[in-house]
């Protein structure tokens, strides 16, 4: 999973946005927060399809790795 923040040029309906892929949307106005599980390419290729002001993904923090990595292991 990553995360991905998203500022649109005017303020995109969330519902739009809700595809395979995207498995979390935070919306704030024009601000979103997604998280992203999957395809990226095919994310990134539906979010540039509207008019942008930023793009960027936020750094991935080692602890949720590791709690991820662990959670994930227990559940096998």
């Amino acid at each position: 999973e990553r995360t991905l923040r998203v500022v649109f040029q005017k303020e995109v309906p969330e519902k739009e946005l809700e595809m395979e892929g995207i498995t979390k949307i935070e919306k704030e106005g024009n601000k979103y927060i997604l998280t992203i599980a999957g395809n990226e390419e095919e994310v990134l290729k539906k979010i540039n399809s509207y008019p942008l002001f930023s793009l960027n993904f936020e750094e991935v923090d080692l602890e949720d790795i590791f709690l991820r990595y662990f959670k994930n292991k227990e559940e096998k």
